[in-house]
C-alpha cells in the first residue's frame, strides 16, 4: 500500500547532490494526467507540475521542485518502496538550501529544543507510573522512586523501539495531529467546563473523556483512510480500508472534527442529567459569585 508509483500517477527524480555518484535527495519529479474507465480526465499534473531542471554553466543542474515541498519529498521505505515523507522536509531544506555553518547552527537548535521536550516527557512519565499507578496500588507513598527511575528507563526504551520501527515514514507529524486531536476531544470539554461552568459534573466530565477518546479511536480505526489504512484492522474486518471510502470528503476528515462536537454534547446532557456539585463545593471552586 506505500508504493508511490503505483498507486499516484508521477514520476520520481532521484538527485546527487554531493557528487558521490549516488542519490542524495529524492523526489517528485512530475505528475501524469490519468483518464479513467468512464473517461473521465484527472489532472493530476496541475497538483503537481514537473519540476524545472537547468542545466547550469559550470555543468551542474539546477532543479526547482516547483510545488510545495511536501508534495516532493519521498523516502525509500525498508521493502523497497517510495512514500511520502514529510518529517524530511526541514532537514533536507536547511542542509541544502542555506549556509553550511547556519544549516549546523539550526539543526543544533532544533535538536536541544527536542532533547528538553524528550527530556520532560521522560520524567513525566516515569513520575506517572511511580506516583500515579504504584503508589495508588500499593498505598506505600514515598516509595515510588525506583519504580519512577524504571517508568523512565522502559519510555526511553519504547521511544526507541518505535522511532526505529517507524522510520521512513511522516510519522512524527501524523502522530503529533493523532495526539493533540485526542487531548482536545478527551479533555477539553470537561477541563473547560470545570473550569467555568458550575453545573459541570464528574459524571458529564467522564462520559465526555470516554466518548471522545472512543469516538477518535473509531474514527482513525474505520474511516480516516490514511490511518485506517495503516493500521489495517478496517480491511481485516470489512475488506476495505475505510467504512465510508466511497465517500467524497469524509475518509479524509481529521478526527477531531467528529469527536469534539459529540464530546462537548455529551458533556452538556450528562452534566444536566445528573445531580450538580454541592453548594460548598462550588462555593469553595468559584468563591461567592453569583
Amino acid at each position: 500500500e506505500r508504493d508511490l508509483e503505483s498507486r499516484i500517477p508521477c514520476r520520481l527524480l532521484h538527485i546527487d547532490v554531493t557528487g558521490d555518484g549516488a542519490a542524495d535527495v529524492h523526489l517528485v519529479g512530475a505528475g501524469h494526467d490519468v483518464t479513467g474507465p468512464d473517461g473521465k480526465v484527472v489532472p493530476f499534473s496541475k497538483l503537481m507540475p514537473a519540476a524545472e531542471i537547468k542545466d547550469l554553466e559550470d555543468g551542474r543542474v539546477e532543479v526547482r521542485p516547483r510545488a510545495i515541498s511536501f508534495l516532493r519529498a519521498v523516502v525509500k521505505t525498508k521493502d523497497g518502496s517510495w512514500m511520502f515523507n514529510t518529517d524530511s522536509i526541514i532537514p533536507t531544506y536547511v542542509t541544502q538550501a542555506m549556509p553550511s555553518w547556519f544549516g549546523l547552527l539550526f539543526l543544533l537548535t532544533l535538536l536541544s529544543a527536542a532533547m528538553s521536550t524528550l527530556s520532560s516527557q521522560f520524567h513525566t512519565a516515569g513520575t506517572s507510573i511511580g506516583r500515579d499507578v504504584y503508589e495508588r496500588l500499593t498505598g506505600r507513598q514515598g516509595h515510588g522512586i525506583g519504580v519512577t527511575r524504571m517508568g523512565i528507563i522502559v519510555g526511553i526504551v519504547i521511544a526507541v523501539v518505535l522511532s526505529s520501527y517507524a522510520r521512513g515514514g511522516y510519522i512524527i507529524a501524523r502522530a503529533t495531529a493523532i495526539f493533540f486531536g485526542l487531548c482536545a476531544s478527551a479533555f477539553l470539554p470537561s477541563f473547560v467546563g470545570g473550569l467555568y461552568w458550575k453545573r459541570m459534573t464528574r459524571a458529564g466530565a467522564i462520559a465526555s473523556i470516554l466518548v471522545g477518546f472512543l469516538v477518535t479511536a473509531f474514527w482513525l480505526l474505520f474511516i480516516k483512510d490514511t490511518e485506517a489504512r495503516a493500521i489495517g484492522l478496517c480491511h481485516a474486518l470489512f475488506g476495505k480500508h475505510s467504512l465510508l471510502l466511497d465517500k467524497a470528503t469524509w475518509p479524509v476528515v481529521d478526527p477531531i472534527v467528529v469527536a469534539l462536537p459529540i464530546s462537548i454534547v455529551v458533556a452538556v446532557v450528562v452534566s444536566l442529567l445528573t445531580q450538580p456539585p454541592a453548594k460548598d463545593h462550588l462555593d469553595k471552586c468559584f468563591g461567592n459569585r453569583g
